[in-house]
């Protein structure tokens, strides 16, 4: 299922100046902005590791001991293998000897200042996240999320993970 993009949050200045020249220059503007045309376009190729980097992101997180609780002092290439064994894994970031964490999501992240004398290093699965786009990424049409206020009273929050009531409409392929 494709959903179409309905609010973006965290933009610096200069995202939300790419974002608006990105919609702008789109062949069709009436059709809803795709994520997957944000992504091609602002991400791409993800690297397959970043250091001085978090790409934490929104999905379902898991620490590296509730994996492999029998590890020890951690190291990138145990968090790594982590992620490797864990097929929903899509990226992980680790904090150098304290912290694992594997997500079943996948973002670019940001920079992330060192700790004292601890770096932040992110990687990804770049296969296994190229894999989930060629499955998921028709992108004939799309999906508008309807927010109800059941679901906003509840969370506060309107969240697509929710059963949120959908309504099908006519999207495109924007990249």
């Amino acid at each position: 299922m494709v959903r179409a993009v309905i609010t973006l949050h965290g933009l610096t200045p200069g995202d939300v100046q790419r974002v608006w020249t990105f919609d702008k220059d789109r062949k069709n503007q009436a059709q809803p902005i795709l994520h997957r045309g944000l992504f091609n376009q602002f991400i791409g190729d993800l690297p397959s590791k970043r250091d001085d980097w978090n790409n934490a992101c929104a999905g379902t997180v898991f620490e590296i001991d509730d994996i492999k609780a029998d590890m020890g002092r951690a190291k990138y290439e145990d968090c790594e293998r982590a992620c490797l064994d864990f097929p929903q894994c899509f990226q992980f970031s680790y904090l150098d000897g304290a912290q694992c964490h594997l997500y079943t999501c996948f973002s670019l992240g940001r920079p992330a200042e060192p700790d004292n004398v601890k770096h932040w290093h992110s990687g990804w699965i770049t296969w296994r996240i190229k894999d989930w786009i060629d499955a998921n990424g028709d992108c004939a049409g799309s999906d508008w999320v309807r927010y109800s206020e059941e679901n906003i009273r509840h969370t506060g929050w309107a969240e697509i993970d929710l059963g949120i009531d959908t309504v099908e409409g006519e999207g495109d392929d924007v990249s």
